[in-house]
């Protein structure tokens, strides 16, 4: 199973379902679950914001994110997104223990987790899709405590033709 996911990302979807939307509109529906659990959320970018194509492999790498920044002990997540024409990067901030220098080195493989719960494979498909789309996630320590997960993506190959 783990193969055959780990191939799909890699490839690419040729049988997955692209849809055509508005930048802020997969940001808002994203950021709604996470409100919901008490997360503070604020999109940042010029208007209007471009239509993007999305797969449900970035939807699903963006949710993974939320999801551990949430799972922490820490209470409060703190989403920012921000755009402009060229690129889009969203950070998911959140109060829990941070990053040890071993995670901060090994996450994103394949079964690293430091959750006694985890399976490690959330972050590290969310990693192949965003690289995948040409872009990249960053791992950082936030000052205060804490975690900081950055996901930096150019918009020029997720831009829909209108």
């Amino acid at each position: 199973m783990v193969g055959g996911t780990l191939d799909y990302l890699r490839a690419g979807a040729d049988t997955e379902q692209a849809v055509k939307l508005n930048l802020v509109a997969l940001l808002e529906g994203l950021a709604e679950d996470a409100e919901a659990a008490g997360a503070k959320v604020s999109l940042h970018g010029t208007l209007p914001a471009p239509r993007i194509v999305s797969e449900a492999t970035l939807e699903q790498a963006l949710l993974n994110l939320f999801n551990n920044a949430a799972d922490t002990d820490g209470g409060t997540v703190d989403i920012e997104a921000e755009w402009d024409s060229k690129r889009l990067r969203i950070e998911v901030r959140d109060r829990g223990p941070g990053f040890d220098e071993k995670a901060l080195l090994q996450a994103g493989r394949t079964f690293f987790t430091t959750r006694a719960e985890g399976t490690g494979i959330g972050l590290f498909l969310a990693h192949a899709a965003v690289e995948r789309l040409g872009g990249r996630i960053v791992l950082a320590n936030r000052e205060g405590g804490g975690a900081v997960t950055r996901v930096e993506l150019p918009l020029d190959k997720l831009k829909a033709d209108d």
